[in-house]
This record gives structure tokens, sequence and C-alpha cells, in this order.
């Protein structure tokens, strides 16, 4: 009976990497060989501006959170045993994260657009930022416009599997 796993197509079991079916492989670059695409500078939040930037009010934000990154933690909880972050519909809501861990932690809200603050003002609006390992900083606005409850996580899927999650719940002000 022939092995089914290595078969591969619908209905089996497994499949076999392409290069096992009669494909050439190509051989590794030599190590001193970099592309050219890495010999730009890396771009910083500081560099970027928004084209559209939120509608923020003047003053100061409503809601502050001030939150720690370390392991897989969120200002010290890991989801599920995390409270929820509360925000009430219509404010102005600004998240400070402070990375303490050795890994970098791209960091996504659900169901809302944010404004990164830089030295030079309000940065880009995004949806992701990433706050860089061992000490990095970031700092964002956003409007809570969005009733209901909202995932506030890591993206790389380990840490998120790991706990690093805590909910932005709406409540009443």
């Amino acid at each position: 009976m022939a092995d089914r796993r290595a078969a591969g197509g619908p209905g089996r079991l497994g499949t076999r990497p392409a290069a096992l079916h009669g494909q050439r492989r190509h051989p590794a670059p030599p190590v001193a060989d970099r592309p050219a695409e890495l010999t730009g500078q890396l771009l910083a939040y500081d560099t970027l501006l928004a084209r559209e930037p939120l509608a923020l009010p003047d003053g100061a934000p409503d809601r502050r959170y001030d939150l720690v990154l370390s392991g897989t933690e969120i200002g010290g909880q890991s989801y599920p045993d995390a409270d929820p972050l509360p925000v009430a519909e219509g404010e102005w809501v600004r998240f400070t994260m402070r990375n303490t861990s050795a890994k970098w932690h791209p960091m996504h809200l659900h169901g809302h657009h944010f404004q990164v603050l830089t030295t030079i003002g309000r940065g880009p609006v995004k949806d992701t930022v990433t706050v860089p390992a061992r000490g990095g900083e970031v700092t964002f606005d956003f409007l809570a416009t969005n009733p209901g409850r909202w995932l506030f996580h890591c993206h790389n899927h380990h840490h998120m599997e790991d706990g690093m999650v805590r909910l932005v719940e709406y409540g009443r002000r």
C-alpha cells in the first residue's frame, strides 16, 4: 500500500514540499551577500506624519492608561484573568506602553484607529504599533466612538496565545 502521507493532494493526510516533486532547488546566497533593500534607513514613527490626522479635541485626554509590557502581560495582567480597560463613548483615550521585555511587541487595537504621538507631535494613524524591546515606549490617542468589547493584544500570535491580551470595554461615563 502506498504511503498516503507522502502522496499529498485533496483528501490526503499530508503533502510533500515542492522541492521533492522534481523542482530545482536554488542554493542559498553567500552569507556576505546583503539584499539592496536592507541597506536603507529603518523608518521610525517620528519620521511619519498622518495625511488625515484624527480629529482629537484640544486639551488633555479624558482617560489615560500607562501600561507596562513584560513577558506576556499587559499592565501586569494576562488574559483571561485580566481586568478590562474601561472607556466611555465619546472619550479621548491615551495609551502609553513601555516594553520591559527582550522582545518587540506589535500591539493591535481592534475596532479603532489611533494616532501615534511622537517627539514632533502627532504621527501616523494606525491600528497596530510596534513597541521596541528593552525600554521602548510608544503613546497613542484614540476616540472612543465604536461601542463594544474590543481586543487589545500583541500581534505576535504566540504572545497572544500566552495571554498578552486585554479587553477595551465601553461602559458609562
